[in-house]
């Protein structure tokens, strides 16, 4: 794995317009991904973490209800320069998108095979639905000539979310990016899909950016991790190293959060006291301050996002690595 990142992030920023005034769902993220890396970004719902995923693939652009600054270069490109037709162009061979619902994400009344070909140009019909077949046989579903004539109805929910991985990798793009890709399955698929988007990266070469509000996911998957809160990048470290010894009280307290198997019958449940800011209106400083056990008067500042070696942090009172 090269150290020249395959995506720059660089302060960006989301504005949605509502009835109540400007949303800032992304607010100042910056991070870069290697060629075959596998990039967690982790955090509660809404903390903005699907908004960013799309807005890093250039689905949300500015426009009528939406603003968007900063920069996405991916692989040299700068994604919010592209026009509609450079965008879509890049959909189909820089990077693809793995969507939390595969219910929703693919067309019901349209096979199998249709949703995996209509991506591919310059390819004959029958060369089409062999790439087809084999995109489907890469990401283990059985009998892939049979399924592409199928409807997704007829396939499992997780046979589905094996589907919108093939497409997505139709275009063999560099980058994927996995919004929730195992939210709506049962324990057991869970681990067979992510063990699959580990395969594709160590076999591809894809670089994977893999959201998940649940911090078991990307556990032992991960090469580093990006944990998000109220559109603000809160940690980002090595995964070892932020899961062996989190800086932010927001990290911690999530992991803390995690019920473990060795705890006694009937241990009560730990919580993160308080509920995320209402981002049309957020906190003039640290936004997690209002739930934070280390709070000062100092947090009334925004923290600055301090680089520390290969760790990053924003806190006016990181957790001390040794415990105290």
């Amino acid at each position: 794995m090269t150290d020249e990142p395959l995506l720059r992030v660089d302060d960006l920023r989301t504005e949605i317009r509502t009835p109540r005034g400007p949303l800032r769902a992304v607010d100042g993220v910056s991070f870069t991904v290697r060629p075959g890396e596998m990039f967690g970004i982790v955090g509660e719902s809404g903390s903005g973490k699907s908004v960013l995923g799309r807005t890093v693939m250039g689905l949300y652009t500015s426009g009528p209800g939406m603003t968007v600054t900063g920069k996405v270069v991916l692989d040299g490109t700068d994604v919010h320069a592209l026009d509609a037709a450079g965008r879509r162009r890049l959909w189909r061979s820089g990077v693809g998108m793995v969507f939390q619902d595969p219910g929703t994400a693919l067309n019901p009344v349209k096979r199998i095979g249709r949703h995996l070909t209509e991506a591919m140009r310059g390819l004959s019909r029958a060369a089409a639905r062999d790439r087809a077949e084999e995109l489907l046989r890469l990401v283990g579903i059985p009998e892939p000539r049979r399924r592409l004539r199928q409807y997704p109805h007829e396939l499992s929910g997780g046979m589905r979310q094996r589907v919108v991985i093939a497409v997505a990798l139709a275009g063999e793009p560099s980058l994927l990016i996995a919004d929730e890709p195992t939210t709506a399955l049962d324990v057991t698929v869970q681990k067979q899909i992510l063990d699959l988007l580990g395969r594709l990266q160590a076999e591809l070469g894809t670089a994977i950016i893999l959201i998940s509000h649940n911090l078991a996911v990307v556990a032992g998957r991960a090469d580093r991790v990006a944990v998000m809160y109220a559109g603000k990048l809160a940690e980002l470290a090595p995964a070892g190293d932020l899961f062996d010894a989190p800086r932010h009280p927001y990290t911690e307290a999530l992991l803390a959060s995690v019920p473990r198997l060795d705890d006694p019958p009937h241990t009560v449940l730990r919580t993160i006291d308080g509920a995320p800011p209402d981002m049309a209106a957020p906190p003039d400083g640290c936004r997690f301050a209002p739930r934070c056990r280390h709070a000062s008067p100092a947090c009334a500042a925004p923290p600055e996002f301090a680089v520390t070696g290969a760790r990053a942090v924003a806190c006016h009172h990181p957790v001390d690595p040794g415990g105290a």
